[in-house]
């Protein structure tokens, strides 16, 4: 373990069932998973991280913001290397790229990885360092705005109630300092998807992409391409970047699949 202060883990499900560790997306919470909790957690023990400088996790420090990704990798492995035996880790977004490079330094710790669409920053596509002022605008969006961003999103997303307030109260608690220093680094990763010894579940919108389609076509290739058995891709139709909101039953589905195959479901 590192001397930094911890992060803030929520506990949910069964506690006498295998260890399940969720890592959310930037701009949410490990409050944001109700539905999932609820579906799982008769059979799983799940912990709902909040990463540093989300929910109610510490901020980063002013040396710590020179290079957040790293921090944020290590509060991954402190969190898994905790663990009596090596979990299930679900990652959306952030949280999945943080997972599976987290589990490319120490795949022995990983008993699997699922990630939900998670963005894979490559040298030869999107110029880096442009997302972080995205989502301060867009996060400021929400001051003020609880209930008014309550009723949009009832409109326009296909969400439960529980999963719509989670998403909007999370919002209240992102650090804007880290969104100024965040930058995710970029890199190849053909070789190490190629390589790894941990059961890894990509699972991608079919129709809606994250960000410009041309640049994330390119991140995908080193996957899609991907020839390790241990590796496997699932597109889901009709969903976008949340798409275990969209379609959970579906979401759920694959998993399930994929932990079986794998000998981990519960």
């Amino acid at each position: 373990m590192t001397s930094k202060e911890a992060i803030h883990v929520r506990e949910f499900g069964n506690p006498c069932g295998p260890t399940m560790i969720l890592f959310h997306g930037v701009l949410d919470a490990g409050s944001n998973w109700p539905d999932l909790v609820a579906h799982w957690g008769d059979k799983w023990r799940i912990l709902a991280a909040d990463h540093r400088s989300h929910g109610l996790s510490p901020r980063f420090t002013e040396a710590e913001l020179q290079d957040v990704t790293s921090v944020w990798v290590d509060d991954v492995l402190d969190l898994v290397r905790a663990q009596e035996a090596p979990p299930v880790v679900l990652g959306h977004s952030l949280g999945a790229y943080l997972s599976l490079t987290a589990s490319l330094l120490d795949p022995a710790a990983f008993g699997a990885i699922v990630l939900e669409d998670p963005p894979l920053p490559a040298a030869k596509s999107r110029p880096q360092g442009v997302m972080g002022n995205l989502f301060e605008n867009y996060v400021n969006s929400f001051n003020g705005q609880g209930y008014e961003q309550v009723v949009k999103a009832r409109a326009e997303r296909p969400w439960t109630e529980r999963e719509i307030v989670a998403w909007v109260e999370s919002k209240a608690f992102v650090d804007r300092a880290m969104l100024r220093a965040l930058n995710l680094p970029a890199r190849d990763w053909s070789q190490p998807l190629a390589a790894t010894t941990v059961p890894t579940l990509f699972t991608l919108p079919k129709d809606k992409t994250l960000g410009d389609p041309a640049a994330r076509k390119v991140e995908l290739e080193d996957v899609v391409a991907c020839n390790n058995p241990k590796v496997k891709v699932e597109w889901m139709a009709e969903v976008g970047h949340e798409m275990r909101r969209d379609d959970p039953a579906v979401f759920y589905g694959i998993v399930e699949e994929f932990l079986t195959e794998f000998g981990l479901n519960a």
